[in-house]
């Protein structure tokens, strides 16, 4: 068995989620058409892609992807409990 390096975990946790309180916690999430704030501007994404354990984010009219620790986005708040659906 490979051990897998503790990088990836470092990463996830440095995006900053947050627990709101024992069942809620906050966290930032970078969709298609999410708006974002970098390097001054806000931008839209136009895509994420996960390579070699990392995520990369790519801007509308950007060519090459941006760390997502650059980025400003407003968190989403997340249940870890079960939703019923009506």
């Amino acid at each position: 068995m490979i051990p897998v390096p503790l990088v990836a975990k470092k990463k996830i946790l440095s995006l900053d989620a947050s627990p709101v309180d024992g069942k809620l916690f906050r966290m930032p999430l970078f969709r298609p058409g999410t708006v974002v704030l970098w390097a001054g501007k806000k931008h839209t994404v136009s895509y994420v892609m996960i390579r070699r354990r990392e995520l990369w984010v790519y801007l509308n009219g950007f060519e090459h992807p941006v760390r997502p620790e650059t980025l400003r986005v407003a968190p989403a708040t997340f249940s870890i409990e079960r939703q019923v659906r009506r």
